[in-house]
């Protein structure tokens, strides 16, 4: 019998169980690499100048994936003494938890 859907596998260091299985999404999913969502918030922050930009999230557990970018070059006084900064964020999921977005942030 053929499945309707699509297996996500990343391969393993464990010669025992050469394959994991990150998650089981439907035919039509997209999916999208870990490394397109953080090549498109890269390239967005070095058209506003790469360099005042600080990884603030990298994280990855297998399924989900989350990147952000912070810059102290973008500040906003929200109340006295109450700073937010402005940032970027990538999210992405293997396992259909999560849809791939892209999104401004503010940052404490």
């Amino acid at each position: 019998m053929r499945s309707q859907g699509k297996s996500v596998r990343i391969k393993t260091d464990d010669p025992s169980n050469e394959w994991s299985e990150l998650g089981v999404v439907s035919a039509n999913y997209l999916l999208v690499h870990n490394t397109q969502v953080k090549d498109v918030v890269d390239g967005i922050a070095e058209r506003f100048n790469k360099d005042h930009w600080n990884q603030s999230k990298l994280f990855f557990d297998g399924k989900r994936f989350v990147y952000a970018l912070t810059t102290d070059k973008i500040i906003a006084e929200v109340s006295p003494g109450d700073l937010i900064r402005f940032g970027l964020i990538g999210y992405n999921s293997y396992d259909g938890s999560r849809a791939c977005q892209l999104e401004c942030m503010r940052s404490i």
